[in-house]
């Protein structure tokens, strides 16, 4: 009997070891994905008085929560700073994207608005209503509008991500810090560590597409 308890523990111990080496190859693999993307060359970002006379295309606001037709603080800070960049003449466009799909929910709309009503000429707002994350807001802008410069306008713990993206994806891209973080910015700081190692490893996939 002691013999045959003996041998139903060693496939358990085997089971268990199994996942704490599974274990420690995820952690190192999140670990490697987020150092790359953290601390990629040329992560320096500038404010908004930096971007003077700059040849981007375009500055490309990045989509946030709105609550019904009102930008959520975190968005209104980025248009802010993307309406400001425009005014100092960094680029002729505004590249607003983000989730605009839904009649109930439409990010782009509440973005296209605040421009127009803090005077952006509505020729020089340009709209991605699927611009449903970060990635796909940076493949579309290269893609579909034929963006190869630009300047991206978001907040510090989503601008090493954004510029990331862009520069794998063969954008020329400089990164102007929007001001303020969210309320639950422990919930964004967190997430962000996944959505890093995700943007790595789509951005593997897409070099030299």
């Amino acid at each position: 009997m002691k013999k045959a308890r003996h041998s139903t523990k060693k496939p358990h111990r085997k089971r268990i070891a199994a996942l704490w080496i599974l274990a420690a190859l995820f952690a190192a693999g999140l670990a490697w994905t987020n150092i790359a993307v953290l601390y990629q060359p040329g992560q320096d970002t500038a404010g908004v008085r930096d971007e003077q006379g700059t040849e981007a295309e375009c500055i490309l606001v990045l989509g946030a929560r709105v609550d019904g037709s009102a930008p959520s603080v975190i968005l209104e800070n980025r248009l802010l700073t993307g309406v400001e960049l425009y005014r100092q003449g960094a680029a002729p466009k505004l590249l607003l994207t983000g989730d605009g799909g839904q009649r109930r929910y439409d990010e782009v709309s509440v973005m296209q608005q605040y421009a127009l009503d803090a005077g952006v000429p509505a020729e020089d707002i340009v709209l991605d209503r699927e611009g449903f994350n970060t990635y796909t807001s940076l493949t579309r802008a290269k893609d579909l509008y034929g963006i190869k410069s630009m300047i991206i306008v978001t907040q510090s713990y989503h601008m090493p991500r954004a510029l990331y993206d862009a520069r794998a994806l063969g954008i020329e891209a400089k990164g102007a810090m929007a001001q303020g973080q969210a309320e639950e910015q422990w919930y964004r700081d967190l997430r962000e560590i996944a959505a890093r190692a995700k943007d790595y490893i789509l951005c593997l996939f897409s070099a030299g597409n």
